[in-house]
């Protein structure tokens, strides 16, 4: 099965397509700023890891023995 690196998983579309990837078994990784904000995802099977796509120190343990990269993240100013 493929391992799988989702970014934008706390959002509302993101959240939503995490949950329905885990439902179909795939190994799921999720980048997250907040990981309190993802822990229902973790419940459900979601490995977590905590960074930031601004931060490139975080990226490489993020996409370590992935085989693909789902980018749902989006950047918002306020």
């Amino acid at each position: 099965m493929k391992k799988l690196l989702i970014t934008g998983a706390t959002g509302k579309v993101g959240s939503r397509f995490v949950s329905h990837i885990l439902a179909k078994r795939y190994d799921v990784r999720i980048l997250v700023r907040d990981a309190a904000k993802a822990s229902a995802l973790a419940g459900q099977g979601a490995e977590v890891v905590t960074g930031d796509l601004n931060d490139e120190a975080s990226l490489a343990p993020a996409v370590k023995g992935m085989d693909a990269v789902i980018h749902i993240a989006a950047f918002f100013r306020n």
